[in-house]
């Protein structure tokens, strides 16, 4: 190589190049210090996130502690109860529990419990008011000592039973055997005879219920015919004798001899009945007779006829009618004299409030 090139070597190589073999190399430009500002710039981030982290961290457990601090604070202490038990008594025996009105199989743990062997329990079903599967009777009697066995009679569905013209006193007799509590409310019925049942509450063959009403026809309020006005010419107000009986509130009505003569009352929809014992008067001539029809708005709804020397029992159900009609009709024998059917007592028959309105 030319000398002039050693030369120009010579002059970018460092003096001590060769000095000391441990050197590190030499590095171009300046590379080295930038590395090392980034390293120290990194080693400065690591630390300030380390204190930010501790800080943080100071600060949640600070917030736990406080809070947890807190809370025992707000708790109540515990309450020590002490509870007296009663020292042991020697000869103290079991009793017979009252289970009535439990389930069958609840009524059957009880007894167990009590000391009764399973094998010694017994059980029976009847109808009864109310669900099915709950002991009504038991035997022996709650409370007796030592029972050695027991008896269960267990409820099945029963059915409300028909009361066919009862009384509302054996109707009650009859639902409370079976457990239910009956309740008897008394309501004016039309053609019911008085104190009989017409309604119940559940209806006839529905599951019996434990509380049951029943629907008791009662007498209601009446009215005389002779005190109530009629529509044009009408029947006159007497007192008769029919067959040997006095009527004190009577009418007496002619009979046609040639046709029905019609005698009428307006109703106002208020009256459920009209009844009367019907005949000829005692001291008419004897054998004659009338034929005695009631209408009711037009339609006929009772006949009878009217006898000397007998009586007859008219009960005409007019319910809701506007008017009532009252027709007679001379049957025979042929006479000069006039003919007049008799109605002793005869009276329309409604509720009280009916009657009220009939009578304003």
């Amino acid at each position: 190589m030319p000398n002039g090139a050693d030369d120009v070597l010579s002059q970018h190589v460092p003096a001590d190049a060769s000095a000391s073999p441990d050197a590190d190399p030499p590095s171009v430009g300046r590379a080295a210090p930038e590395s090392g500002k980034k390293r120290r710039r990194l080693t400065t981030y690591a630390a300030v996130s380390m204190a930010v982290a501790l800080v943080a961290g100071g600060m949640a457990g600070g917030y736990f502690v406080q809070n947890e601090w807190s809370s025992r604070r707000a708790s109540p202490s515990p309450e020590v109860v002490t509870l007296e038990v009663p020292p042991y008594q020697d000869g103290v025996t079991s009793r017979m529990p009252d289970v009535r009105g439990i389930e069958e199989q609840a009524a059957r743990q009880i007894l167990i419990d009590s000391g009764i062997d399973a094998r010694s329990i017994t059980v029976s079903t009847e109808p009864a008011a109310g669900p099915a599967g709950s002991v009504i009777d038991q035997t022996p009697a709650s409370g007796t000592d030592r029972p050695g066995s027991a008896k269960l009679v267990v409820s099945t569905e029963a059915r409300m039973p028909a009361y066919d013209g009862q009384s509302g006193q054996q109707m009650s007799v009859t639902l409370q055997k079976m457990g239910a509590q009956v309740d008897l409310v008394n309501r004016y019925q039309p053609g019911a005879k008085p104190g009989s049942v017409v309604a119940s509450t559940p209806p006839v063959g529905a599951p019996l219920t434990r509380d049951v009403q029943l629907v008791v026809a009662e007498t209601g309020s009446s009215a005389y015919l002779s005190s109530v006005s009629s529509v044009g010419s009408g029947c006159s107000s007497t007192s008769a004798s029919l067959n040997g009986r006095d009527f004190a509130k009577s009418v007496r009505c002619e009979a046609g001899s040639r046709g029905p003569d019609t005698y009428e009352w307006v109703t106002k929809r208020a009256v459920d009945q009209l009844t009367a014992t019907v005949g000829i008067a005692d001291d008419a001539t004897p054998g004659t007779s009338a034929r005695v029809e009631v209408f009711a708005d037009g339609r006929r709804v009772a006949q009878v006829v009217a006898r000397y020397g007998a009586t007859a029992e008219l009960n005409a159900i007019i319910t809701n009618a506007l008017r009532v009609s009252v027709v007679v009709t001379q049957l025979g024998p042929q006479t000069d004299d006039s003919v007049y059917a008799v109605l002793g007592d005869a009276r329309f028959v409604g509720s009280a409030d009916a009657i009220k309105r009939l009578e304003n």
